[in-house]
């Protein structure tokens, strides 16, 4: 009789044994970009937003301070826990499965320290490489709400940290160095800088890693920078370098992919959390001769899963979920499809 009715149970048994493997895994969603009649070209994933130290104890994270604390070894949290569950799925899945390399676009940590860039970094290192974008939260180290920075430096965190990961990246891919290591004062605050701006090529496609971040301070009562981004359109500055690497993407017959912290849009519920109004349209007019061009504008900032167009350059814009927004992460892999050359 048991026998007879294995075939009943057996459904339930492999539901039972599947749900906590289910249970762990992180929030994926799967995309494509292309022409989706021509074939896979290779696949991307795109993780965002993990905002390592969030919520740290006694509102500092690793050691005392934050320009030069480092870490323990005793650092733990919630944010540690999903982004290292985001990038333990990316060891589970089948060679043929897993992508050529990870995006991360900014908000690697919650106050720019210098532990934290530290923490995001060793839970970032594996196989496949990964690209990490600076975000707002990482532009202005600072102990929330008590002490920071005497200017936003966290750029220079970012070199710094991430030195060697760039060196690596330059001897994998075909690497356009930008503006990274070149010293920009900003306009706007008269803050010295190194805007976050560059390029690789991959199977002819130019991806575009774009710094949007202002560097004035915060306009309300804590520290670090706001919500908004800021267009640098002066000599060094973030738009003169987009709009090179889109002529040369033109002349080269390069498909084009915008990796941006921002996405393209003004206020939410009534509050800018992006481009004013007249960036926003500036960078419309900048894009819209290239819209076909242009395969997709990849970002984060607001946390949530959200697909539209970018309404008058006509580009698919692409928001991934905060990874820390996640109970075990979230991760967008995206399929390129392209005519091989």
């Amino acid at each position: 009789m048991m026998v007879a009715n294995m075939h009943r149970w057996l459904p339930i048994c492999l539901l039972l044994f599947a749900a906590p493997c289910a249970g762990q895994c992180p929030a994926v969603r799967h995309s494509h970009i292309g022409k989706r009649s021509e074939p896979v070209l290779f696949t991307f994933a795109h993780i965002t937003d993990t905002h390592i130290g969030e919520r740290a104890e006694g509102r500092d994270f690793g050691t005392p301070g934050f320009l030069n604390d480092t870490l323990t070894g005793t650092e733990s949290g919630y944010t540690i826990d999903r982004l290292r569950s985001t990038m333990r799925h990316f060891g589970d899945l089948q060679q043929a499965e897993r992508p050529a390399f990870i995006i991360h676009s900014g908000d690697l940590t919650d106050s720019g320290e210098r532990s934290e860039l530290l923490m995001a970094r060793q839970l970032m290192e594996g196989p496949i490489p990964c690209i990490p974008l600076m975000g707002n939260h990482d532009a202005w180290p600072y102990n929330r709400f008590a002490t920071e920075a005497a200017t936003a430096c966290g750029d220079s965190l970012m070199n710094a940290v991430f030195a060697d990961v760039f060196d690596s990246l330059q001897q994998r891919f075909d690497w356009v160095g930008g503006t990274r290591t070149a010293r920009f004062t900003c306009p706007v605050s008269s803050n010295s800088a190194f805007l976050q701006n560059y390029a690789f090529i991959y199977s002819g496609v130019r991806f575009v890693f774009l710094d949007f971040n202002p560097r004035y301070h915060v306009k309300k009562d804590e520290p670090g920078i706001g919500p908004e981004a800021y267009l640098t359109d002066t000599e060094g500055g973030t738009v003169p370098f987009l709009r090179q690497q889109l002529a040369v993407a033109q002349m080269q017959g390069e498909q084009v992919v915008l990796i941006v912290h921002h996405p393209p849009v003004t206020a939410v519920v009534g509050k800018r959390f992006a481009f004013s109004k007249a960036d926003k349209q500036r960078l419309a007019e900048i894009l819209r001769p290239h819209s076909t061009r242009v395969l997709g504008w990849f970002c984060g900032h607001l946390h949530r899963w959200a697909r539209y167009r970018f309404s008058k350059a006509g580009i698919p814009v692409f928001e991934t979920k905060a990874v820390k927004k996640a109970r075990h992460g979230a991760i967008r892999l995206v399929s390129v499809h392209g005519a091989e050359k």
